[in-house]
């Protein structure tokens, strides 16, 4: 660490991307850190690489400039992933589950990645083993935070804010898991099937339902697992609310694009989750006029269970078909409607 002014850089706007890593402070503390810095001034200044990149002290960076106070600095030329790590963790109330979330993206941080392009250098690739005795905890913990991360973003960003506990992220997305990898009869609200009979002037055909979901349905012909839908012909108007496991979804899918392309499906509106990249989503929009992007997660239903059943992720509703008008006007009471331009890839 050098202490004289002389030597000191000026800060160049840019954060080091290792700092990043750890969350800011909550509203509560930014506005307690603030009047902290406005009542008493800055107490520890902030620190800079010596090429004037920020390595620690964004709150307080911040907490000056909310309060009208001119920031101070101090210059650390030596290893940046030690001093940030070590910086915060020894100031900063993370949790557990917060500091494996932190070592999953440092695992994955690999030199270069950073949003300026600029020259500050991490080292080599971190291994999770690594990456989990820096933040002190268990490369078990940060496998599971890489598993919540990549399969359900949205409880990661709760665990990362300090929200939801590791362990109970891990809990609500296994059981979601084998909800879409075992029970498949969760039926299309009925609201959902009466827009698109409206758009398509009627369904003459559901090939994956069952009695009871096509009371809601209404389809002229439908078949059952029994029945063996993708063995069945395809015509006409479709309504489809296909199985979500593997490999099921991807064949539903990759035989209503065939139907639709060989003319014996004229229109088909398909309710399935906003999974956009996945090879089946990909394909299904090949031959999509629209998509209905819901609010929210659409609740399904279960003759059997007492609860609706909402996933994890977003749903999608796929239009293929001639009225891309139509399906707008009817499903923009869901949620936003965006048009496909056709593909020539």
């Amino acid at each position: 660490m050098q202490n004289d002014s002389s030597t000191i850089p000026t800060w160049n706007g840019r954060v080091h991307p290792l700092a990043d890593l750890f969350p800011l402070l909550s509203p509560a503390d930014a506005e307690s850190l603030t009047e902290s810095v406005r009542t008493n001034g800055l107490i520890h200044p902030l620190t800079l690489a010596p090429d004037g990149t920020l390595l620690d002290g964004r709150n307080r960076l911040a907490a000056c400039r909310a309060a009208g106070v001119e920031p101070r600095f101090t210059v650390h030329d030596g290893d940046p992933l030690a001093f940030i790590v070590a910086s915060n963790l020894a100031r900063r109330h993370l949790s557990e589950s917060q500091r494996a979330m932190i070592a999953e993206r440092l695992a994955n941080l690999k030199r270069g990645d950073n949003r300026f392009t600029i020259d500050a250098p991490i080292g080599a690739s971190i291994s999770q083993s690594d990456a989990a005795e820096l933040l002190n905890v268990s490369r078990r913990s940060v496998q599971r935070a890489a598993e919540v991360k990549h399969k359900a973003p949205e409880l990661a960003e709760k665990v990362e804010a300090g929200e939801l506990p590791l362990g109970r992220a891990v809990r609500i997305l296994r059981a979601h898991v084998a909800q879409n990898s075992g029970d498949n009869e969760w039926y299309t609200p009925p609201q959902y099937a009466e827009a698109a009979a409206a758009v398509m002037g009627g369904i003459d055909l559901d090939p994956a339902s069952n009695p009871v979901a096509n009371q809601a349905v209404g389809a002229s012909t439908f078949y059952t697992a029994e029945d063996d839908g993708l063995q069945r012909p395809w015509a006409g108007r479709v309504w489809m609310n296909p199985p979500y496991a593997q490999p099921l979804i991807n064949q539903f899918c990759a035989r209503l694009v065939e139907s639709v392309c060989s003319g014996a499906v004229t229109e088909a509106c398909v309710l399935v989750n906003n999974a956009t990249e996945t090879a089946w989503f990909q394909t299904l929009v090949t031959v999509a006029s629209a998509i209905c992007f819901p609010r929210g997660r659409v609740r399904f239903w279960h003759p059997e269970k007492e609860k609706e059943s909402a996933p994890l992720q977003g749903q999608a509703v796929v239009y293929c078909g001639a009225d891309p008008d139509a399906f707008a006007r009817e499903f923009r009471r869901f949620g936003f409607v965006v048009r496909v331009e056709a593909s020539n890839g």
